[in-house]
Order: C-alpha cells, then structure tokens, then sequence
C-alpha cells in the first residue's frame, strides 16, 4: 500500500481559460493501488473487472461507456474515473485512442467528461481554429451541470465516451439521473473507521515506525478527529510522525506523548464549556459548577492515557430546584460535552425517564427493565440517564417502588464508568428520595441547586426567545414585562414556572401579533417581525385575567353597541 494519495492535479491554460487534466501526469500503478486496496473503491474495482471481461468487439460496438461516478470528494471522483478510464483505453486502443487533455471549462457539482481521439495538437499555439475543432465530438470535453438545475444529457451522450463525476451526498437522486440516461452508475463510498485505521497504521509501518504501544490509541484518535476519509487521515499522519520527530528525532518508536496533544483537538476546552452556556439566561453558579464537573473529567481522562487510576467512583449529579430552570437543557449540554471529550459515543445517548417508564405491570417486571435501560446505553458506547422526577418513586412506596430504587442503585455502581446519572426536582422531594436508599446518597458525587429566576431575568429570558426567533420589540416593555412576572409569581407560589412562564408570555404575545395584522395582505418584512408594546400589553393581561379572574380591568368591551 502506498504511503500517500495519488492528487489529480488540474491545469490552466492562461490564453483560453481552459482547465484541464493530464492523465499522462498520473502514475497509473498509484491509481492501480489505490482503487485495488481501498475498500471504498470495491464498487469501481467490481465495474472495471466486469468491463474486462466483456469481448473487445461488443465492448466497441454495442457497449454504451457512459459512467456516472459518485463520490463524496472530488479527487476520489477523479481517481476512480482515471481507473475506469485506463480500462476501457485498453480495450479501445486500436479504435478510439484517448486525448492528451481532458477538458474542465468550468466548476461544480457535476462535471460530464468525454474521452475521444486525439486532442487536436495537443495543446500548443491554441487558436480559434482548434477552438472549432474543440467541439468535435473526437476531443475530450467537460461539461458542468448544476445539481439543482434541469439536468439535460442527451446531447452529450452521443459521444463514444462519456463520464459524468458527480459531487453529491444525495446519491438516490444521482441513481434517477443515471438511471434516466441509461448510464453506468457506481460510487465510491465512505471509509469505515476500521479502514481509516488501516490505512494510517500502514502508512506508519511504511516508514518503518513502531506504534505497537499506541495501537489502541491511533483508533481513539480517528474517531475523536472525526475522521472522515483517507485525507484527514493523511493530515493525523503528518501530526504524528511531527511531533515525534521534534522531541525524539533519533529513534521510530512512537510514544503516547506523540499522540496526547492532539487527542483533544477535536473539541478545545473552551468550546466543551461552551456546550454549557449555549444561549442560556441566568443560571451562572449552576453552570459554573457544571464546567468544574467537566474540567473533573477532563482531567481524569487525562491521567488515565498515562496510565493512572480514576479518582472518583463515577459521576452522579442531583439538580435540585423549581420547575422552568432550565434542567432538562443543562442536562442535554452536559451530554454534548461529554461526548465531545469521548466519554460518551454520542450526545444522542441521552434518555429522558420518568417512573412510568420503568415501573414493571407484574413483580420482577420493573427490575429488568432498569437493568435492560442501564445496559443498551452502555453497550451503545455510554450515556446520559435524566431521572425527572423521579422522587414520585418514594410518594406511593409500593414493592414496585423499592425495587425500581434498589435497581437504579446497583445499576448505579454497575455502570459508574460508561453511563451518567441525573437526577432532577424539587430540593425537598429530592431529599426525601435521597433518604429511600441507604446507599442511594452515598453514590451521588454531585449537588446542584437550582434558584428560581428573578424578575429582571426572566425579562431577560423573554427579550433572549423574542431576537432568537427572530423578532424585534418595538416600545419600551421592561417596567410591565418585570411587574408581570411579579404578579405571576405572587399567585402562583411554588407552581410559578419561571423559564416556562417566559415563553408563555412570548407565545401569547405572537398570538396578539397576528391577531393584530389579521388578513392584512400587503405586510412587510417589520410587520411579521415585530412585536409591539400593545401586543405584550395584551399578552400580560391574557395571562393575569385568566390566573386572577376579573381582578383587573381590562378596557376591551363586551355586548353590542347602541
């Protein structure tokens, strides 16, 4: 296996513009190589061998050789129709000789390439009467179609040779098209991890490095890079095989000081913590002690890749606080985080459970279904478990109860290294679920207060979803959004909503938006994007008459006019 990707470079002709390919500037055992030991090439191999099996005559005379190569970069596009091209010249050479360029006139997603006779005279002293010649169909050419256009073929497809390269990640719609043209289709696919690693471990033995002490390390790596092709990878190579050469330039025995450093490039530190801000309002000493969980961690995975121990036995988290603080949306950006340092596989590993999604209908029920929950996230690769209100678990304190906090417990201690428990309500209910377990307390290693949010923030929070759904409040609705919330709070005690009680406000206040422009045809951009002072006027005294009855006076008029 090579070290190194061939590159299809393109040229430029500076007299007519023209970009073009030289396929005499390609190594063909290079390309040999590549397309024959990569796997995402098998589709490409598989054609060119069944092309070769195809008699020369009925391959001349019968065979059409118009080819849609699909591809998720543009060199492995180039690459495979170089491939293919090599094989169909050899079939051809006594009939159809191939050009000494091949034409790109212009860029983008689908290039439609024809290989013909000779090209004119190859290319020197370009004048208008090769310029003519150009357009015979014996000269190469590249035609480039927009995916999005109305993709028209037919009159290129009378050529003998044809290729269409196409750029897409929507490979259903380049099927149809080839389909629809009666073109060959094949594809080059996406490397697995398994191949990345291959591919990186044999360019490392190419040039006689020892990695054996990093094998496991290299795997990390790639999926942390977010590797997705055999480029990226070339690029981890030369960050390898550099920083080695910096601090132990006499020997090829790579270290894991060689490869540490950029273990955590994919997410820098301050990016992770910023999973923890977001756009949150309020929440400061909340989110504070969330990113000082997460430096823990980081910290801890730090040591483990030189070979020391965890200091901590697991990582279990209580929020405790009111309703509408943001706990939910915390606890999804903990999980973000998590994966970003690879703690967890995927930030989507995260599950949402409440007691009615694991208390069992018979005796013995509830306890695999906790097990079951426990052990599909870790063996998906770790995970996030929020427990929401959970604490109802100790309100009835049936058998069905005790087995499903006993359960949660030992699966707790089961699984401390590759799955993440939160557990989120009231700050008294909390503790009184706390207190169901002897050893339930002793294996959570983290409390976390919520505080209700203050009027100012929660004034705050409404300005915060108004401009991020992209509205603009026109007047001046501080004093009154502040005093709404006050009153709000006021009646509705412990059941103040606090976050949720600012979007109500927000969605009503669109309501009386569109209330207000009703069947007005002729509105514009500012219409549909702002919100008045009367809309939120109107949107308070919705809220406030429907909690407090007719407490306040409202200067709308009800019945009919004399």
């Amino acid at each position: 296996m090579i070290s190194s990707l061939p590159t299809i470079k393109v040229h430029t002709d500076q007299k007519t513009k023209l970009r073009y390919f030289v396929p005499s500037d390609i190594d063909e055992e290079d390309i040999e190589d590549v397309v024959e030991t990569r796997d995402r090439f098998k589709d490409v191999y598989a054609l060119a061998q069944k092309l070769t099996a195809i008699d020369d005559r009925d391959f001349y005379r019968d065979f059409t050789n118009h080819y849609m190569i699909c591809a998720e970069n543009t060199n492995d596009a180039r690459i495979a129709m170089f491939y293919l091209y090599n094989t169909i010249y050899t079939k051809l050479i006594d009939r159809c000789p191939p050009g000494e360029w091949i034409v790109e006139p212009e860029s983008g997603s689908f290039a439609l390439v024809s290989f013909g006779g000779s090209f004119g005279n190859g290319g020197e002293d370009l004048d208008e009467d090769f310029m003519e010649d150009f357009n015979d169909d014996a000269n190469p050419t590249v035609k480039e179609i927009a995916p999005w256009g109305d993709i028209d073929l037919s009159k290129y497809l009378e050529r003998k040779i044809v290729f269409v390269i196409c750029i897409s990640s929507d490979k259903s719609l380049c099927k149809e098209i080839a389909k629809d043209n009666g073109i060959i289709y094949t594809e080059v696919t996406k490397d697995s991890e398994e191949d990345l690693g291959e591919v990186i471990r044999a360019m490392l033995k190419g040039l006689g490095y020892d990695y054996s002490g990093i094998d496991s390390e290299l795997t990390t790596l790639i999926g942390r890079l977010g590797a997705q092709n055999e480029y990226t990878v070339n690029t981890i190579f030369r960050m390898i095989t550099s920083s080695h050469l910096l601090s132990c330039p006499n020997d090829k025995i790579l270290r894991i000081e060689d490869i540490e450093p950029f273990l955590e490039i994919r997410k820098k530190p301050t990016e992770v913590c910023e999973k923890l801000t977001g756009d949150l309002v309020g929440l400061k000493d909340e989110r504070e002690k969330l990113r000082g969980i997460i430096d823990m961690l980081r910290l801890e995975t730090r040591r483990e890749r030189f070979g020391y121990g965890r200091v901590s036995n697991g990582c279990n988290i209580v929020f405790a606080g009111p309703p509408g603080t943001a706990k939910t949306t915390l606890a999804r950006q903990f999980a973000k985080a998590l994966a970003d340092m690879g703690l967890i596989e995927d930030e989507a590993a995260f599950k949402e459970c409440k007691k009615s999604d694991i208390i069992g209908a018979y005796v013995g029920w509830t306890a695999k279904q906790v097990d079951m929950m426990f052990h599909s996230i870790s063996k998906k690769g770790g995970g996030v478990i929020f427990f929401d209100e959970i604490y109802t678990l100790t309100d009835s304190k049936t058998d069905y109860d005790k087995e499903a906090i006993t359960c949660i417990t030992q699966n707790m201690e089961n699984y401390r290294d590759s799955v993440f428990c939160i557990f989120a309500g009231y700050g008294d209910k909390m503790d009184e679920f706390l207190s169901a377990n002897p050893g339930l307390r002793s294996r959570i290693q983290f409390n976390i207060k919520f505080s209700d949010y203050d009027n100012e923030t929660l004034y705050e929070i409404f300005c915060s979803m108004a401009s991020g759904n992209g509205f603009e409040i026109k007047g001046e609705c501080r004093k009154m959004v502040i005093d709404f919330f006050a009153r709000l709070k006021g009646s509705r005690g412990e059941q103040f909503g606090n976050g949720r009680e600012a979007r109500n406000l927000f969605t009503n206040a669109v309501q009386k938006m569109a209330r207000r422009l009703g069947d007005k045809t002729d509105t514009t951009r500012d219409d549909l994007t702002t919100l008045t002072y009367e809309d939120i006027r109107l949107a308070t005294e919705d809220i406030l008459n429907s909690e407090l009855g007719s407490t306040i006076k409202t200067t709308n008029k009800i019945g009919f006019a004399a």
